[in-house]
């Protein structure tokens, strides 16, 4: 019956989390020395920056869809 409004807004908190988490990453990588902690660190980075892309392209493809029971759910 279309978009859960309420759970795109759970994604949407998780995903600023996520992008915290990213620039923490980033801050760690760019003060490591070894070379195996920074492309271990970087590939963390990468994977956490692909699923970030993943789900901000399933949210825009979702954000815009009417939900009736999306909609009654927010009400309630």
């Amino acid at each position: 019956f279309g978009t859960d409004f309420k759970s795109l807004g759970e994604l949407r908190s998780e995903m600023a989390t996520t992008k915290k988490i990213i620039a923490k990453l980033k801050a760690v990588l760019a003060k490591t020395t070894d070379a195996t902690d920074k492309a271990e660190l970087s590939a963390q980075i990468k994977v956490l920056e692909d699923i970030d892309v993943k789900i901000d392209a399933f949210m825009a493809a979702h954000q815009n869809v009417f939900s009736f029971l999306g909609w009654l759910h927010a009400k309630v």
